[in-house]
This record gives C-alpha cells, sequence and structure tokens, in this order.
C-alpha cells in the first residue's frame, strides 16, 4: 500500500486532537474533583464548626442548668436552716415559759405551803392559849390554897421588914 503523503498528517492531526481532548477531559476531571474536594472538604469543615458549635452551645446549656440547680440547692438549703433556727427558737421559747411556769408554780406552792404552815401555827398558839387560860384562869372570889412547900421562903424578908435599921 501506498501512503499519501497528506494522509498521515491527517491522522497526526486527529491523534494530537485525540490527545488534547484526553488532556482537556483530564484537566476537567482533575479540575472537578478539586472542586468537588474543596467543596466537600469546606463542607465537610463547615459541619465540624457547626457540629462544635453546637456541642459547645449544649455544654453552656448545661452548665446554666447546673447554675441553676446549685442555685436552687443554695435556696433549699437557706430554707433548712431558716426552718431550724425558728424551731429552735421555738423550742428554746417554749422550754423558757415552761421554766417560768415551773418557777412560778413552784412559788405559788411554797407560799401557799407557808400561808397553811402559818395558819396552823396560828391556830395551834390560839388553841393553847384558850386552853391555857379555861385552865389556869380560877373563878372569881376563888382564892387557891398555896400548900407550905409551895409557898415561897419570905422569912428573910419578913425579918428584914420587922428589923428597923
Amino acid at each position: 500500500m501506498v501512503t499519501k503523503a497528506c494522509d498521515w498528517h491527517w491522522e497526526v492531526v486527529a491523534v494530537v486532537v485525540v490527545a488534547v481532548a484526553v488532556a482537556v477531559a483530564v484537566v476537567v476531571v482533575v479540575v472537578v474533583v478539586v472542586v468537588v474536594v474543596v467543596v466537600v472538604g469546606v463542607a465537610v469543615a463547615v459541619a465540624v464548626v457547626i457540629v462544635a458549635v453546637v456541642v459547645v452551645v449544649a455544654a453552656v446549656a448545661v452548665a446554666v442548668v447546673i447554675v441553676a440547680i446549685v442555685i436552687a440547692a443554695v435556696a433549699v438549703a437557706v430554707v433548712i436552716v431558716a426552718v431550724t433556727v425558728a424551731v429552735l427558737v421555738v423550742a428554746v421559747a417554749v422550754a423558757v415559759a415552761e421554766a417560768v411556769v415551773a418557777v412560778v408554780l413552784a412559788v405559788v406552792v411554797a407560799v401557799a405551803a407557808a400561808v397553811a404552815v402559818a395558819i396552823v401555827g396560828v391556830a395551834a398558839v390560839t388553841a393553847a392559849v384558850t386552853h391555857n387560860r379555861q385552865t389556869s384562869m380560877p373563878p372569881v372570889g376563888f382564892e387557891p390554897t398555896i400548900s407550905a412547900g409551895e409557898r415561897p421562903q419570905t422569912d428573910a424578908l419578913d425579918r428584914a421588914t420587922v428589923c428597923p435599921i
């Protein structure tokens, strides 16, 4: 076979065109892949940032909830302390009131006992005086006789009055 001189040029041009087309296709594929990788990378990076922001917001929300729980616990503790102090104050007041009542009752009982003892003593003295008056008072006009043993010794006294000085 005899080849024409111009035929091979068309074959070379066709090979060059195919090679350029393949090269352009490869460049396009590489650019698309790079663009896809970049877009996917940016998307992934954005997604990671969004997830990180969500995690941070959730952590802040949890911290806020924990702080609220702590504040509520402190408030409950303050209420418990206040109630405890109030109960102690009431208990002390009741104890003081009971002590005052006990002291007042003891004083009243002591005074009543002293009055009763005084009344009994006065009654006993009155009865004794009345009894002594009834037994030691002779009837009017009665002169008791004094025996010689009961008579006082007045001889020396009688002699003193009889003898002049």
